[in-house]
This record gives C-alpha cells, sequence and structure tokens, in this order.
C-alpha cells in the first residue's frame, strides 16, 4: 500500500467541504496502465457544452474550455 496523505481545506463558502475532515488521498492505491497520448486525445475529443454546468449560460466554463 502507498502512503496516504492527508490534505485540509479551509471553507471557501463554495464547495461543499468539512474542514475538520482531511482528505485522504492514496497515490499509486491502484495500478493502471495508461496510454497518456490517448488519454490527451480523448480529452481534446470532450465536446464544449452549451452551457456551464455548475454556473449556467453566464458561467465561464465555455469560454474557458474553448482557449
Amino acid at each position: 500500500m502507498s502512503d496516504v496523505q492527508a490534505l485540509h481545506f479551509d471553507d471557501d463558502g463554495e464547495t461543499p467541504n468539512n474542514p475538520r475532515l482531511p482528505l485522504l488521498l492514496y497515490r499509486a492505491a491502484v495500478k493502471v496502465a495508461v496510454d497518456h497520448a490517448a488519454v490527451v486525445a480523448n480529452i481534446a475529443r470532450v465536446p464544449i457544452p452549451d452551457c456551464d454546468p455548475v454556473h449556467g449560460p453566464d458561467g465561464p466554463l465555455t469560454e474557458l474550455w474553448s482557449k
């Protein structure tokens, strides 16, 4: 088993979070063979959504994603 990393985040008022409980990060807990080039190519094929799924039509995602 890999080392466990405990990360604590302050409450920013936007992301659901409990500042008393850590996020536990298990690096390399599961070994997965990844073809990095194929992953990047797959990400590039994801279409830009019609609107920001979090903030709606006036949200920043569609503009940021198209850059």
